[in-house]
């Protein structure tokens, strides 16, 4: 990614950028150091959401964020699979995982104009595609399913094809993808 945004600023001959490598959450900028920020499907990675806006943002500074909802990428059926099997997951996009919530975030910190807008980018997928679903589970500070045996992973599996078999309509295994966009001042 980096490469490629080099080549970006290069090619529209920017002078005033700096692009660095390193863990976002753990960087050391000084506090109000940035007049905007955006993130694009990132901040549910952060451990401390709140803190991270309030510390890198200046006074008067705008954030924009984007994030999936809690029902997208077949979040739920994985869930609720791995819930009747005793795996406890928690959904990645649990901070920020509606409207509401987005938009509770950013009051609570102290944001004000805060706009929320979601859009649709599902779409239905045939059952074969539907029903196949790797095992995996993205969440930066937990993964039970990685301690799953594989006997156990199959069984998993089995369970997530026949949720996924009791979704299909005429039109294929609707995939939920609604992405959430706010913008706020501080």
């Amino acid at each position: 990614m980096l490469e490629q945004a080099q080549r970006k600023i290069e090619e529209l001959y920017l002078q005033n950028i700096e692009l660095i490598e390193a863990d976002a959450e753990y960087i050391n900028f000084n506090d109000e150091s940035f007049d905007v920020i955006l993130c694009s499907a990132a901040i549910v990675y952060f451990t401390d959401i709140p803190a991270a806006l309030r510390k890198w943002l200046k006074k008067g500074g705008v954030i924009g964020f984007s994030c999936c909802s809690q029902e997208s990428c077949e979040a739920p059926p994985i869930l609720e699979v791995c819930a009747k099997y005793g795996i406890s997951l928690t959904n990645i996009n649990e901070p920020t995982g509606t409207p509401e919530k987005c938009h509770n975030l950013l009051r609570k910190i102290g944001f004000q104009d805060i706009k929320v807008n979601t859009q649709q980018f599902g779409f239905y997928r045939s059952l074969e595609q539907a029903r196949e679903w790797n095992g995996g589970w993205f969440h930066p500070g937990e993964n039970p399913l990685l301690q799953v045996s594989a006997e156990q992973m199959e069984k998993l599996k089995i369970e997530y094809r026949n949720q996924i078999e009791a979704m299909v309509t005429e039109q294929g295994v609707w995939y939920e993808n609604m992405t959430i966009f706010v913008t706020g001042c501080k």
